[in-house]
């Protein structure tokens, strides 16, 4: 037990600087990046999905078009999660191992790796490469939504989670019975 709870403790660390870094990452890659790949301290970013093509490099409006829809729509998924993943370590961390709250937690990080593939990702593709590329000349401009095979990979990961925390679930109903029974 001492060891899940020490890799918990790790884990939940780990998420909790993940959950204040990742906004701060993206202001500073957003406010610095001057085209659709940043580079900073060896680490290289594509900003844009493969095959748009942009005709000039960021101003600030498009700067802050770009903050705002990744803020809005795609850091928002992200960080429900990451706090969703902090709360299921924490429990870990304090010996919780199988609980009707886990099972919620693992429920909700499923679900929202669906919800965020089928219909979060989607709409920021759309939204990003319409921003990026509107101050391109008369007739350049891009809408784009692509699917891969990375998408796929999530979608099917996040209905397996959805998949064990139902079976997680039934087998907490089935300890609650039996501990009833004298």
């Amino acid at each position: 037990m001492h060891k899940i709870q020490r890799v918990s403790y790790i884990f939940r660390v780990f998420f909790q600087v993940a959950f204040f870094a990742l906004p701060i990452f993206l202001m500073l890659f957003w406010l610095t990046a001057s085209g659709p790949t940043w580079v900073w301290n060896g680490i290289t970013i594509e900003s844009i999905p493969s095959g748009i093509k942009m005709l000039h490099a960021f101003n600030w409006e498009t700067r802050f078009l770009g903050l705002g829809i990744t803020l809005i729509l795609s850091t928002g998924i992200h960080m429900l999660t990451l706090y969703f993943l902090i709360k299921l370590f924490h429990l870990y961390e304090k010996g919780e191992i199988f609980s009707s709250v886990n099972v919620n937690y693992i429920k909700n990080i499923g679900y929202l790796l669906l919800f965020g593939q089928l219909l979060i990702n989607p709409l920021y593709q759309a939204f990003i490469s319409a921003a990026i590329t509107w101050q391109n000349p008369k007739g350049l401009g891009v809408i784009s939504i692509s699917l891969d095979q990375t998408n796929i990979a999530i979608v099917v990961a996040a209905v397996l989670i959805i998949l064990i925390s139902w079976i997680m679930a039934e087998g907490c109903k089935l300890r609650e019975e039996h501990a009833f029974i004298v």
